[in-house]
């Protein structure tokens, strides 16, 4: 699995679990273990290790084999999506973390912040979630997108995405935007009404149609 496609389906499950609305810190463990562990081929992400006795326990250990045994290679703390990064920075916990661990990563899910023997290498983000918005840049995006609709595929792809992705680096005119918002109108009408059609047909005793064999004789007869 390539690494775009390793990010593409961590965001997409911890998006579907975000928007349900019940999620937990806990939540998205699996999916960012899964995540590690398929960037960096030979390493093992392991959810809540043994207790260091020096610092404490951070939320995983990220481990490779080598002759001696498992070899610690690094360590990720991971907090909940939305929890401001920079305060969780200023706790005890994380002083601690940052003192004794050579190799951590601070994240939310979303953002991911590096350090290097307590020194701040890298901040990377894989983009910003709310629930019902589509963002198209760091402070824009489209309100009102229910999961649903977001999800929506026809032929394949996944309607929503690829219109955005086909216009990757253009300045949306306002034409665009509100040709956007009306693929969004449509697609919530269109699943509405795949709604009432399987009700209605579910009302009738599911496929095939109760009668339907009848009409299609009757039909060949003619």
């Amino acid at each position: 699995m390539s690494s775009e496609t390793a990010v593409r389906e961590y965001l997409a499950k911890i998006v579907r679990a975000y928007r349900e609305d019940n999620a937990t810190e806990h939540t998205y463990r699996p999916e960012l273990k899964a995540l590690l562990e398929a960037l960096v081929p030979g390493v093992t992400a392991t959810n809540e290790p043994k207790r260091r006795t020096d610092c404490g326990a951070p939320d995983y250990v990220i481990s490779r084999m080598e002759r001696s045994g498992p070899l610690a290679v690094g360590y990720v703390e991971a907090k909940d999506i939305g929890v401001p990064l920079g305060d969780v920075l200023k706790t005890d916990q994380l002083k601690r973390y940052l003192r004794s661990l050579e190799n951590l990563v601070l994240t939310d899910y979303v953002e991911f912040r590096w350090f290097v023997n307590g020194e701040h290498r890298l901040t990377a983000s894989l983009g910003t979630l709310e629930r019902g918005r589509v963002y198209i840049n760091n402070t824009q995006y489209f309100e009102g997108v229910p999961l649903e609709v977001w999800e929506f595929h026809v032929g394949g792809y996944q309607v929503c995405e690829k219109w955005l992705k086909d216009r990757k680096g253009r300045v949306l005119t306002y034409d665009d935007l509100e040709h956007y918002q009306n693929i969004v109108a449509a697609l919530a009408e269109t699943i509405r009404l795949m709604d009432e059609i399987d009700e209605v047909i579910e009302e009738h005793g599911g496929w095939p149609i109760a009668g339907s064999d009848r009409s299609a004789e009757a039909a060949a007869g003619a």
